[in-house]
């Protein structure tokens, strides 16, 4: 998988909308947001996935949150077994801080395409119904 195609599952996970001629709307000053209650607040701007920074820890950072806060979500609770599950979560979130950049990326994109499998072979999950 190139680089550009890291960036864009890692850009679908966070639901970026795609834009045109193959870039994804980003949020204008990602990773940071000005008002945590309006993150939508900054508005938008398209970026193409290989001028994505997903190589850094302040855009990789929210990333491993989300997957942090979805461990716990009780509209996950349906996904592959306990300990699949358990293991594709913590092979993210129990990640030591001294890890290298690398690593992490990997994990995340492994969990990823943990999570659009899981996704894809139960067609009545209740996260295909909020989308």
């Amino acid at each position: 998988m190139t680089n550009s195609e890291q960036n864009q599952l890692i850009a679908e996970f966070l639901q970026w909308t795609p834009g045109t001629n193959g870039t994804y709307q980003v949020p204008n000053l990602y990773p940071f947001t000005v008002s945590a209650a309006d993150p939508d607040s900054t508005g938008w701007t398209e970026t193409d996935p290989e001028q994505m920074e997903f190589h850094r820890w302040d855009w990789l950072h929210p990333v491993v949150d989300r997957i942090k806060k979805m461990e716990h979500d009780p509209n996950h609770m349906w996904m592959g077994t306990t300990l699949d599950r358990w293991l594709a979560f913590r092979s993210v979130t129990e990640l030591p801080v001294s890890a290298l950049m690398g690593h992490i990326r990997s994990a995340i994109l492994e969990f990823i395409v943990w999570w659009n499998k899981q996704l894809a072979e139960c067609p009545k999950s209740p996260l295909k119904q909020t989308k």
